[in-house]
């Protein structure tokens, strides 16, 4: 229950991290934010709250291991989302010559895609 709490918050989270950064495509600064806020932040915490409860160091070190494993897959499909969004949208675009907008796909509907002629994608807040 809990890697999967872990690996849906991270999901969320990693996605909320790339789109705040406002760029298109797999930059390392966008990704960076995105592991930050989806998966460094979350282990940490998640971290300190295992050793606090747990007393037996090799529980300590596999519940870790899971919790790890289970962010970073979180953040890794929530990057993979993120560019299919995008790649549905170059398509969506490829031969338009007006300016055209739409939100991201789920979970990330708060932030927008929106192509300029002569300028290309670019995402919005």
């Amino acid at each position: 229950m809990a890697v999967a709490a872990a690996f849906a918050s991270s999901f969320w989270l990693y996605g909320a991290g790339r789109t705040m950064c406002e760029t298109t495509g797999f930059t390392l600064r966008a990704s960076l934010c995105g592991v930050l806020l989806g998966a460094g932040i979350p282990a940490v915490i998640g971290a300190a709250v295992l050793v606090v409860r747990l007393r037996d160091p090799r529980a300590i070190t596999n519940r870790v291991l899971w919790l790890l494993l289970a962010l970073f897959s979180g953040s890794g499909i929530s990057e993979a989302v993120i560019l299919r969004d995008e790649q549905n949208f170059f398509h969506e675009t490829h031969d338009v010559q007006t300016i055209r907008s739409r939100a991201r796909a789920w979970p990330n509907t708060l932030t927008s895609l929106v192509f300029v002629p002569g300028e290309g994608i670019h995402s919005t807040d």
